[in-house]
């Protein structure tokens, strides 16, 4: 789900949710949905029919089966049973292009890259534990869409 709201022809803020299956590289994890919320800009250039813009929008993902190790393991507080923390900073950042076919709908191509940071994460599995490596996993979107404009 998107809302978008146009400051004018050349500046948009706005807001983005999803969810979908996540995959680590190599380790198709088809048993976990991940959510995502992204709050942010569109800029560039529209006229009647046509605009073409970059966007740029931080935002979180969620990932509910994701383990942060711990830095400080103890009798007490032993690494392999560290607990769940699901939250990762996200940005989005590429290019859109909308094509108004008409004055109240909007047709919009997005593609683009986004990443997420991971820092010393595993994440639960069916089969077990998937280890994702520190820094940022980059994850090439694209997508088509129809909107209406109020």
């Amino acid at each position: 789900m998107r809302l978008s709201y146009n400051i004018n022809d050349y500046l948009a803020v706005e807001a983005e949710g999803n969810l979908f299956e996540f995959a680590i590289g190599d380790h198709p994890t088809d048993d976990v949905l991940a959510a995502q919320g992204l709050v942010g800009v569109k800029a560039g250039l529209r006229n009647r029919r046509i605009g073409v813009f970059t966007k740029v929008r931080p935002g979180v993902a969620n990932f509910p089966q994701l383990k942060v190790n711990r830095r400080f393991c103890s009798l007490i507080l032993p690494c392999e049973g560290a607990g769940r923390s699901g939250n990762r900073f996200t940005v989005d950042t590429g290019a859109v292009v909308e094509l108004y076919p008409t004055e109240k709908i909007i047709v919009r191509f997005d593609i683009g890259d986004t990443m997420i940071r991971f820092k010393d994460d595993s994440l639960f599995r069916s089969s077990g534990l998937v280890r994702i490596n520190d820094g940022f996993s980059h994850n090439f979107q694209w997508g088509v869409g129809v909107g209406f404009r109020f």
